[in-house]
């Protein structure tokens, strides 16, 4: 079973919502208000504890990571620079980032890691309205 589908099984050890709604501050722009989806996650991960696995994300994360005024997403390109077929798409924190092409809006970004036992548990962050603009 590969982690995508794997982040599915697993039990769900820590949740957190990016709320685009209740965000605080004067944003220059939409990518200032994204980068908060990455504290937030970080944030989830770190009440957890262990070690991180992998992100797993889906096309709607993809473009908010994308769009993110800040440096801590890497988009993994081949040495011709195309974007590679498959799951694994970049990084984030160091952090593997795959993505589950068919995840809808409703779906939650995961986070897989290994906990203090050695078990694998994920921590999941839902999104509640979405602005691209």
């Amino acid at each position: 079973m590969d982690l995508v589908e794997l982040s599915k099984t697993l039990p769900v050890l820590g949740t957190g919502e990016f709320d685009q709604d209740l965000l605080e501050g004067d944003p220059t722009f939409v990518g200032d208000e994204h980068a908060a989806f990455v504290v937030i996650l970080n944030r989830v991960i770190n009440t957890l504890g262990g070690v991180p696995v992998a992100h797993v994300i889906s096309p709607t994360v993809l473009t908010i990571l994308q769009s993110a005024s800040v440096d801590a997403f890497s988009v993994l390109k081949n040495e011709d620079g195309t974007l590679p077929d498959g799951k694994h798409i970049g990084t984030l924190f160091d952090i593997p980032v795959l993505i589950d092409t068919y995840a809808g809006d409703d779906v939650p970004a995961r986070t897989i890691s290994f906990g203090k036992d050695g078990d694998l548990r994920v921590c999941e962050v839902f999104l509640k309205n979405i602005r691209f603009f």
